[in-house]
């Protein structure tokens, strides 16, 4: 099963001068990863209260912190993340 989800919002490009990229990174963009508190293209909506507690996990914080959170193009199949997939990682939420 493929999940595909469609967020309100737009892709901002934060960098895209490739001199002042590390030589593998080829932009950085900040993108809005969910609508909360209203129903997205999934038919979820996602309450302001389940962020908060993702967001306040410790393992979550530290991942961010150590950049060792990365994300795929599409939702992956498996639970795990394959590195060889990964087309991004993320730093901030």
């Amino acid at each position: 099963m493929l999940l595909t989800e469609r967020v309100k919002g737009k892709v901002q490009i934060v960098e895209a001068d490739r001199s002042k990229l590390p030589e593998t990174v080829l932009c950085r963009v900040t993108y809005p990863i969910c609508n909360i508190d209203e129903m997205n293209a999934n038919r979820r909506i996602y309450e302001r209260a389940v962020w908060e507690r993702v967001l306040g996990n410790d393992e979550l914080q530290e991942k961010l912190a150590n950049r060792n959170l990365y994300g795929h193009a599409e939702h992956p199949a498996e639970t795990q993340s394959d590195l060889r997939e990964t087309s991004h990682i993320i730093h901030k939420i």
